[in-house]
């Protein structure tokens, strides 16, 4: 059965730090007209731009409650208590292949947490790449996949794409109450993630996965077993790997 997305909280004030690239106008090949007859080259309208919004909606926690505020250059995710995750996705272009990328700040205050990019956003799910820079797993990855299917049978939607450890630690994370950007290139069945500018490669193995093939991208935040956690997120872009 098809799983829908929950419900999402709709936002009037769109950010303006969205960098989202402008579909390319479809080539045509030059018409060749007669040297005798003068024709009247019909006025092309242009290719419309996508129509896009950034949507808020709760994963894990109080799904009744909004945990993200939106700004002119900036989106905040405040999550007051343990134990919620909250993301924002991007609606009206969807990517077979995509390389995403949020920069976000963590800020004073913030006692457990990990900053998500996130691809392929489908009613199947999607696969994040989620990064700790306070609180137990500070420095450290993980890639997952997220289940809707798994999620209706009563388990846990998230699947660990990097089975044989809990967390990858990384010397390219700026640990503490401070900016990190974060990236996730899907191409294919690679499942590759980016730290400051850095592939991050586990074990010199590119992770791979065949559940999900294309869909939207986004962003998120979580707190885990100690609240409150604050992020600030200053830029998001997304384009072809």
């Amino acid at each position: 059965a098809t799983v829908e997305i929950p419900t999402p909280v709709a936002v009037e004030a769109q950010p303006t730090f969205t960098l989202v690239p402008t579909m390319p106008e479809p080539t045509q090949a030059p018409v060749e007209q007669p040297t005798e007859v003068v024709v009247e080259q019909p006025t092309e309208e242009p290719t419309p731009e996508p129509q896009t919004q950034f949507v808020a909606w709760v994963v894990a926690g109080d799904a009744s409650k909004n945990f993200t505020t939106f700004y002119d250059d900036k989106v905040v995710i405040e999550l007051p208590k343990a134990e919620t995750y909250s993301y924002v996705r991007l609606e009206g272009i969807e990517y077979d292949d995509a390389y995403v990328e949020v920069t976000t700040e963590t800020m004073t205050g913030s006692s457990s947490n990990a900053i998500a990019v996130m691809c392929r956003v489908s009613d199947l799910g999607w696969y994040e790449l989620r990064v700790s820079t306070v609180g137990p797993n500070t420095g450290s990855w993980m890639l997952y996949s997220y289940s809707f299917r798994l999620k209706e049978q009563g388990k846990n939607p998230y699947t660990r794409l990097i089975k044989t450890t809990e967390k990858v630690n990384s010397i390219d994370i700026v640990n503490g109450y401070d900016i990190n950007t974060i990236g996730l290139a899907c191409e294919g069945n690679e499942i590759r993630p980016y730290i400051n500018g850095v592939e991050q490669i586990y074990q010199k193995t590119i992770v791979t996965d065949d559940e999900l093939s294309s869909g939207m991208v986004g962003f998120g935040g979580m707190s885990f077993g100690v609240g409150p956690v604050v992020m600030e997120y200053i830029d998001f872009a997304v384009g072809m790997p």
